[in-house]
């Protein structure tokens, strides 16, 4: 299937895939041709929701060439990642609830002007925030970024991903021998995908992964609503699922002003140059880094810090 998407002369993942399956022959036994199919539209559907924070329509072909994973396990930190911030924060001085609203050239000095019409005076300036809010043109740049900069932020995919921990009164009844602590739920041609954080917490916590159209409902909706759409696709598949949880706390990257959304991902028409472009310092003052800027690891946390090392380089 992967060397299919990469020959496939298709602009984007769904029509790539509509072909494929177009072509697809089967002998299976226990699937008919077009349940065989079904499954792998929506299992591809549920890959570029995770791990690309993005719908299929959307995504580049040649998605294979930026998924950005290191090999190994992946890691939970269970008291967030606020502890790897601290320990690389300490001893520098932090200036936080600073909302920044123009970044000015003049001469030889970067004037930086916060919301409240504060300057800030510097040689050289550093831009971290997400895409997203590059995006939203939230930051004025004086004078206009070059335009091959705005082209590269103008076309860049940026998804929504969002997160659902709940806790239950009781523990969930899923696969007693499954060594993983994953679970898939194929339900109405749609996938869901359950982490058991058990075992980490002492008490049955769970979480819930939605990316790409399901993640933006999240952000528009209560938690009453996300845990209804929740129950009603999962009730059958989990008979012991409560109507309500013990508590619940949920994600809204996209509806956050200081992200709108949640990371990066290959659009249709995406190229290594958009990154490279990115790379690329305005006057030799202006540096963006953040994992929209990483080549390799793109949609990471691994990818905006081995970025950030990068810039630190070049500075």
């Amino acid at each position: 299937m992967e060397k299919l998407f990469l020959e496939s002369k298709q602009d984007s993942a769904q029509n790539a895939l509509i072909e494929i399956l177009d072509n697809l022959e089967t002998n299976s036994l226990s699937f008919s041709a077009n349940q065989l199919k079904e499954l792998l539209y929506s299992y591809f559907e549920k890959f570029a929701n995770d791990p690309f924070a993005t719908e299929l329509n959307q995504l580049s072909t040649q998605f294979q060439k930026y998924e950005g994973y290191f090999e190994g396990d992946e890691v939970i930190f269970p008291q967030g990642y606020s502890q790897i911030l601290n320990a690389l924060c300490k001893d520098i001085a932090i200036k936080t609830n600073v909302k920044v609203s123009q970044i000015i050239l003049e001469n030889n000095t970067v004037k930086i002007i916060d919301a409240h019409n504060t300057e800030y005076l510097a040689s050289k300036v550093v831009v971290s925030v997400p895409l997203g809010v590059l995006k939203k043109d939230l930051i004025k740049f004086v004078p206009e970024l070059p335009k091959q900069h705005q082209n590269a932020i103008s076309e860049m995919g940026f998804g929504s991903f969002n997160k659902v921990f709940f806790e239950l009164e009781d523990s969930l009844n899923l696969e007693a021998n499954s060594d993983s602590n994953s679970f898939y739920y194929w339900v109405n041609g749609t996938w869901f995908n359950i982490l058991d954080l058990s075992k980490i917490y002492n008490k049955p916590i769970y979480l819930m992964l939605f990316g790409g159209a399901q993640s933006e409902f999240i952000d528009k909706t209560t938690d009453v609503e996300v845990w209804d759409f929740i129950y009603k696709n999962l009730n059958t598949s989990l008979i012991n699922l409560p109507i309500k949880p013990k508590r619940i706390f949920i994600t809204r990257w996209g509806a956050d002003e200081f992200n709108y959304g949640s990371f990066s991902f290959p659009a249709i028409g995406h190229s290594e140059s958009l990154v490279a472009t990115l790379n690329e310092p305005v006057e030799d003052r202006i540096f963006f880094t953040g994992e929209h800027c990483s080549l390799e690891y793109a949609g990471t946390v691994h990818g905006a810090y081995l970025n950030g090392l990068e810039t630190a380089e070049k500075i």
